[in-house]
């Protein structure tokens, strides 16, 4: 639970600072982006919604990302959502 717990401070982290302090934090990965792009780029990816909110995770969002998996071929079968996802957490 503590990883479950550090994600969702990172997920609120995201929407609660500007995309210039993300920068600061990942423009180490990123060494031959400017930042006059990368700003806007995060910038535009927080606008359209594209990172969570919170750690929870729908049974429709897992079943789609196992799916995935196994049209990629790194899994034989799809996984199950009661398996895979502590449900008494959120």
């Amino acid at each position: 639970m503590a990883v479950t717990r550090a994600l969702a401070k990172m997920e609120q982290w995201l929407y609660a600072d500007s995309a210039e302090e993300l920068v600061k934090a990942v423009a180490p990965f990123f060494p031959h982006v400017p930042n006059d792009i990368l700003v806007p780029s995060l910038q535009r990816y927080r606008d359209a919604g594209l990172w969570a909110h919170n750690p929870a995770m729908s049974k429709q969002g897992f079943n789609r990302l196992g799916l995935s998996f196994v049209s990629g071929g790194l899994l034989q079968r799809p996984p199950t959502y009661e398996n895979c996802v502590e449900q008494n957490f959120f």
